[in-house]
């Protein structure tokens, strides 16, 4: 490990043949069971799509915050969970969707999956042309958002993908965007933007093109996420393949916003 040649080696062979490896993976395939709860949207303007590796147990919370938001109104929830969890999950969800109005499926997997391979499922099982990706811990702070990163999408035509700003529980900044990305070895975590650094740091008023969206929140018009294929296969990690995905759409011609 102190050979001083170990990391050409990692670079020039290991990696590549580990990621060549990784890329010849199948695909996630098809979900294990899918069913249907709440109120069927007919033609949702947004899928929600949200996975969870737990038993779901903040999704009351979203399902309340969504009823008093009217952007919500017309969207479908698309829950993507591991089948062990499945049968518990599917009867809070009815119960829930029909005390708070929402509606949409929930899609269980043969085995837990990260959130980028769930997401890929859960797209399979969406109809809206507007994808919202949702991790289960991130919650809005007061409705009326998601109808403005729709007007963000629409004054910027041809963007690949749209984020807020998200926020840590002491309201100290998770993600600002990020920063340039051609520092060898930085970790994803150290690019981002003024992370942990107070919000009041922040002062750009307008939408901001940035080299990466944060996967935990951002809404991406189908067609961009087709056109590219999706997300890589080629990374183990879903920060990783989140990253790999902002910069092939930026490639496309597609730029990230924030």
């Amino acid at each position: 490990l102190d050979d001083p040649t170990l990391e050409t080696l990692i670079g020039h062979h290991i990696g590549p043949a580990v990621s060549g490896a990784l890329a010849a993976r199948p695909a996630p395939g098809a979900a294990a069971a899918v069913t249907s709860f709440g109120i069927e949207r007919a033609a949702p303007r947004v899928s929600v799509i949200l996975s969870t590796e737990g038993d779901g147990a903040d999704l009351d919370i979203h399902m309340a915050r969504w009823s008093t938001d009217r952007d919500f109104a017309a969207a479908e929830i698309v829950i993507v969970a591991p089948r062990a969890v499945g049968e518990r999950l599917a009867v809070r969800l009815k119960k829930q969707a029909a005390f708070y109005g929402q509606g949409g499926r929930l899609v269980l997997t043969h085995d837990t999956l990260d959130a980028c391979d769930a997401i890929e499922i859960g797209v399979a099982h969406a109809r809206a042309d507007r994808l919202l990706f949702l991790a289960e811990s991130v919650f809005s702070q007061a409705p009326g958002w998601l109808s403005r990163l729709e007007a963000d999408l629409a004054r910027h035509p041809g963007a690949g993908a749209v984020s807020p700003t998200l926020l840590y529980e002491d309201f100290s900044i998770h993600f600002a965007g990020l920063s340039q990305v051609e520092e060898p070895g930085a970790s994803v975590d150290r690019l981002r933007r003024f992370s942990g650094y107070p919000r009041h740091w922040l002062t750009e008023t307008e939408v901001t093109p940035v080299h990466a969206i944060a996967i935990e929140c951002c809404l991406v018009p189908r067609e961009s996420f087709t056109a590219i294929g999706g997300f890589s296969r080629e990374f183990t990690d879903a920060t990783y393949k989140a990253l790999d995905f902002s910069r092939r759409l930026g490639a496309a011609g597609r730029p990230c916003l924030w």
